[in-house]
C-alpha cells in the first residue's frame, strides 16, 4: 500500500488484518555434527547407550518437521532411539542385539550411518551422520594351557616327572 496517514475520519479507516504465513518444506532434518567417534569395551552390556552428544533438528513446522530415524548398520548390533521425531530430539544409539567380541577381527570397528528422513512430505528431505565405533579389548578370556608330556628315562621317580606347558591367551 502506498499513501500517507490521514487524520480525517471521513476519508480514512482502520481495520485489523490477519496474515498467515505457510511453511515451505525447505529444511531437511540435520544433526548437530556430521561425524561421531566413540570407543567402548567389548563387554558392554546390551541396552547400554553410546556416549554421544547427538541431536537432530528440522527447522520446518507442522507436518514438514516430522521425520524418522533409522540406522544403516550391516552388523545389526546397534539400535537408534527414538524412531520418530517432531521437530527436535536427542538421539540415543544403544548396543542392541548380540554381544561385542574384540577377539573377532570383524567386530573391532563398526561404521554406522544414522539417517533422518521426513515422513509426511514430498519430496522427503533427509540427512545423515556417521558414527565410527571402536571396540576395545577386555580381559574376558581365561588363559588356556597346552600341555605335553615327555617320556623320560626309567630311573625317574614320580616326583621327578617333568611337565612342559605353554600359556595361550588370545588377544
Amino acid at each position: 500500500m502506498n499513501g500517507t496517514a490521514s487524520s480525517d475520519s471521513l476519508t480514512s479507516t482502520t481495520a485489523q488484518a490477519t496474515i498467515t504465513i505457510r511453511d515451505v518444506n525447505d529444511s531437511p532434518p540435520s544433526f548437530n555434527k556430521k561425524e561421531y567417534e566413540v570407543s567402548l569395551q567389548e563387554n558392554t552390556a546390551p541396552g547400554t547407550p553410546l556416549p554421544l552428544d547427538m541431536n537432530v533438528t528440522d527447522h520446518d513446522v507442522g507436518i514438514n518437521s516430522k521425520f524418522s530415524l533409522r540406522l544403516d548398520d550391516v552388523s545389526g548390533v546397534f539400535e537408534v532411539e527414538p524412531k520418530y521425531v517432531n521437530g527436535f530430539s536427542q538421539v540415543n544409539i544403544r548396543v542392541g542385539n548380540g554381544t561385542l567380541d574384540y577377539e573377532n577381527p570383524n567386530q573391532r570397528k563398526f561404521i554406522v550411518l544414522v539417517i533422518a528422513e521426513e515422513t509426511d512430505t514430498k519430496p522427503k528431505l533427509s540427512s545423515t551422520a556417521t558414527i565410527t565405533i571402536t571396540v576395545l579389548d577386555a580381559n574376558d578370556n581365561k588363559p588356556m594351557f597346552e600341555i605335553s608330556k615327555k617320556r623320560c628315562g626309567d630311573n625317574l621317580r614320580l616326583k621327578d616327572v617333568l611337565v612342559s606347558g605353554l600359556a595361550n591367551h588370545e588377544l
